[in-house]
């Protein structure tokens, strides 16, 4: 955000250098491919439908990369990390969990410039991918469900790409809303 509290121009997020854009990330430490030079499994290099994502995204889609084991946050983190470093796209990583924890701060009393509610805003409407980790793993309340459904519909809305980490059908999505719930069915799910 500039002094007046306005999002900055998300080609001013593109044009940090590869090394600010991923420490800007927030990729938790146990999955970012980049915080050491010998990841475990490359994914991208392994799996077909991770190397066409990574080589030929469909920028604008809902991704979901589906399974229930610690390999499918750390193929999204490979992935996000290619993404940034190909194709120069801002990126942000967020769980389910820690949105539903800014979007409630945010609703306390503040100021506009609280870093809180900048990076509610980076996550709705400037990074070109977030990756949103744990769906389906959050509390489970309405307004959980009502809030996620809102930040994926309005980033799909937008053209905005999201990669969806969960172990969710996308049926099951409808949970997040009707339009979600379709918006999913249209999309690449990736089974890792």
């Amino acid at each position: 955000m500039d002094d007046k509290g306005q999002l900055r121009n998300p080609n001013w997020i593109r044009r940090r250098s590869l090394e600010e854009r991923l420490a800007n990330a927030k990729v938790k430490p146990l999955f970012a491919p980049f915080a050491s030079d010998s990841p475990p499994v490359d994914y991208v290099a392994t799996m077909p439908e991770l190397r066409s994502l990574v080589e030929e995204p469909e920028w604008g889609s809902i991704i979901l990369l589906r399974g229930r084991t610690p390999r499918v946050p750390q193929a999204a983190a490979q992935v996000l990390y290619q993404l940034a470093k190909l194709h120069g796209k801002s990126i942000r990583w967020v769980s389910a969990e820690g949105y539903i924890e800014m979007f409630k701060e945010s609703w306390k009393e503040s100021t506009l410039d609280d870093p809180r509610n900048r990076n509610l805003k980076y996550i709705q409407r400037a990074f070109d991918v977030v990756v949103l980790d744990g769906l389906g793993l959050e509390p489970g309340t309405p307004f959980d469900h009502k809030t996620l459904g809102s930040l994926i519909k309005g980033r799909h809305e937008s053209t905005l790409t999201t990669i969806v980490v969960t172990s969710l059908t996308p049926l099951d999505m409808a949970v997040y809303g009707g339009r979600v719930a379709a918006y999913c069915a249209e999309s690449p799910t990736i089974n890792i």
